[in-house]
């Protein structure tokens, strides 16, 4: 079964890659990576936000920290044999807010 854990707006658009994977091909409803980064110097909690362009993996930003709690625990402590997270671009939007031109859905899959 599957369940929508989030939706929310990519933070750090404007700090990170976003413009380039936009520019490189990224579109609605292709897959993202999530990746924790607990050594984040600004959130423990901190998931940072990749795509894939077929070469490499880019950094687009991350999960917004009023997000990330939760999922964090999710990520690190679950094993994937019983609880696989993916994560897929919902929304590219022009707009002049870098909090408004990605939104993602992340979702879980139960695997008992």
């Amino acid at each position: 079964m599957r369940t929508l854990l989030d939706k929310c707006f990519i933070a750090g658009w404007e700090y990170y890659d976003g413009e380039r994977a936009l520019a490189e091909g990224m579109k609605e409803d292709d897959p993202i990576a999530l990746t924790c980064e607990p050594e984040n110097e600004y959130d423990s909690n901190a998931i940072a936000v990749y795509w894939y362009n077929g070469k490499n993996a880019i950094k687009i930003g991350f999960v917004p920290r009023a997000s990330n709690g939760a999922l964090a625990l999710l990520l690190d402590r679950l094993p994937d044999y019983i609880m696989s997270i993916s994560a897929q671009i919902v929304t590219l939007q022009n707009s002049s807010n870098p909090w408004k031109r990605c939104a993602i859905t992340v979702a879980a899959e139960v695997s008992l």
